[in-house]
Parts: structure tokens; C-alpha cells; sequence
């Protein structure tokens, strides 16, 4: 049986102010890729077949440091604007 996982983004430049971002396209801050790189590290074993993100820098941005973090390179990613 496979496993699903979902996640939010880490912690975006308008999370840190308070401010609802929407489809607003903002980066996410440091300690946002680093508690994603972390999250990264405790899925790492995990055989990922492949990935779903919106199209938005923060929601790619989040990907590319868990798959940082799981030590997964190359895996095929649907990005989707209505995710």
C-alpha cells in the first residue's frame, strides 16, 4: 500500500507579518526552508513516487527543501495553479 503525504509551505515572507498571502507569490523565509529541510529529514526512507505543488514560489520552494532534507533528487513534479 502507498502513503500519502501532504504538507503545508513553510513559513512565507507575509506569514512572518501577519499578512494573509492568498495568491500572492512570495518566497518563503529562512527559518521557513529550514523547518521544511527538518521535516525533509524525517520523512528520509521514504520511496516517493512523485510530487504535487501549485505553481506559486513558496509551494516549489517548500518541495525543493524537502526533497533536500529527504536526500531525493530528479523526482518527476506536477505543478498544478489549482493546487
Amino acid at each position: 500500500m502507498g502513503i500519502l503525504v501532504i504538507s503545508r509551505h513553510g513559513e512565507s515572507e507575509w506569514n512572518l507579518l501577519g499578512k494573509w498571502t492568498g495568491w500572492t507569490d512570495v518566497n518563503l523565509t529562512e527559518k521557513g526552508h529550514n523547518d521544511t529541510v527538518r521535516l525533509g529529514a524525517l520523512l528520509k526512507g521514504l520511496s516517493f513516487n512523485e510530487a504535487y505543488t501549485s505553481s506559486l514560489k513558496r509551494t516549489q520552494q517548500t518541495l525543493a527543501a524537502l526533497l533536500e532534507g529527504c536526500g531525493v533528487e530528479n523526482l518527476p513534479t506536477t505543478h498544478a495553479t489549482e493546487l
